[in-house]
């Protein structure tokens, strides 16, 4: 015993798997709030996870991701080449040596992957996320997303996509049949999600909804692909003619301002609230939502959609979201934007006055078990994290 225990002691310690994830920011989104959950599901299983983001900003879920152990690097002039090399170059001796690079920032993770390889970082991994088309107006935009595109299969050691949409938006159509590629898709911790509630009456009071008011809602980002235009266009009738409908949109981003200007126009502003960004997203979705509203013109899966199914709340979706996200079909409604304002109003008001299809707790077993739980995003990573590169660059 004694001398198996010098041994033991005398061993070199196991090399612990260092992954740095690089975002475009750590403001409130769908990738963000996957990658704090992937922080903490990862603590106890001996993976350090930090992350490299290009903008300098103070975001909450940054701070979050430093408090479950990730170190939070920032490049803010990551736009040239040789900037970002030698920020990566300074995080991979000082930090490193990380075993994996991870980038989640679309045609972006092209130039990611080619300063990482040079750097003898072993597993580089290009993550797609979203579906929206690169505009054929402008040629040199699509030239810089060729290159990009062949920069990821040239140094790309694995090619995710979080669905069958956004795997084909970055790495065209019929991804699937190279080596290197597969669908891996963004999970959550849907059932922690339901610890921090307040109360119906609490929640509302505290936004001045009254509680027994019928709930439209959003949450996501103030961005053309979110459609908030249609939104705003289809809810405004219904919360005029119907005194007991509210609107919440919940949400930063470029478009926002404008979007609050919009319901002023329309005369619905006193019963429309725009919340800002907000980390307890999820609690409006218990407490607060009657019904998620998801008009997007683009969409590469759609984390809310799934936290609103988890919640047991019914959504209407375009049918430009992934039919991935229907874990909960009961809760599902769908209609093309062709469809029209009219059409979208009659289905949003049929799902306001229906009873609920199933309990929040039967709703949230099934995503909690899907292949959209945390657990499960974690160990296909996990698998990919620590096995040697499917192929050299």
């Amino acid at each position: 015993m004694e001398k198996q225990r010098r041994e033991i002691e005398a061993a070199p310690p196991m090399k612990k798997t260092k992954v740095l994830h690089v975002v475009s920011s750590m403001e409130y989104g769908g990738v963000q709030t996957w990658l704090v959950d992937l922080i903490k599901e990862a603590r106890p299983g001996g993976i350090q996870m930090d992350i490299l983001t290009y903008s300098d900003r103070k975001y909450p879920l940054a701070e979050k991701a430093k408090a479950y152990g990730s170190r939070v690097f920032v490049c803010t002039n990551h736009r040239h080449p040789w900037a970002l090399y030698r920020t990566l170059r300074h995080i991979n001796r000082t930090s490193g040596p990380y075993t994996v690079v991870h980038a989640h920032n679309m045609a972006q993770n092209g130039m990611v992957l080619w300063c990482a390889e040079p750097l003898g970082i072993p597993i580089r991994i290009s993550h797609s996320h979203n579906d929206t088309p690169v505009p054929r107006s402008k040629p040199l935009r699509r030239l810089y997303h060729s290159l990009m595109r062949f920069f990821i299969f040239r140094f790309g050691t694995h090619l995710l996509a979080g669905s069958s949409a956004a795997g084909e938006r970055l790495y065209g159509k019929g991804f699937l049949t190279h080596r290197a590629c597969r669908v891996l898709p963004c999970g959550r911790d849907f059932l922690s999600l339901a610890n921090d509630a307040l109360g119906v009456q609490d929640t509302r009071h505290a936004l001045g909804i009254p509680e027994d008011a019928k709930v439209i809602g959003h949450i996501g980002r103030f961005s053309h692909e979110k459609n908030h235009t249609f939104l705003l266009d289809m809810a405004a009738p219904l919360l005029k003619n119907h005194p007991d409908f509210w609107l919440i949109l919940v949400g930063d981003g470029p478009l926002k301002v404008q979007m609050e200007a919009k319901a002023k126009r329309l005369g619905i502003a006193s019963k429309t609230l725009f919340t800002g960004a907000r980390n307890e997203a999820s609690r409006l979705l218990r407490e607060v939502i009657d019904v998620l509203v998801f008009p997007s013109h683009s969409e590469g899966l759609g984390l809310v959609p799934l936290e609103a199914q988890s919640a047991g709340k019914p959504c209407l979706l375009s049918t430009a979201i992934p039919s991935e996200v229907d874990v909960v079909p009961d809760l599902i409604a769908r209609l093309p934007l062709e469809a029209g304002i009219k059409a979208w109003q009659d289905a949003l008001t049929h799902l306001l006055s229906s009873p609920p299809a199933l309990s929040q707790d039967a709703a949230r077993l099934k995503v909690a078990h899907s292949v959209f739980s945390i657990e499960r995003s974690f160990s296909s990573l996990r698998t990919i994290y620590e096995e040697a590169p499917p192929r050299s660059s």
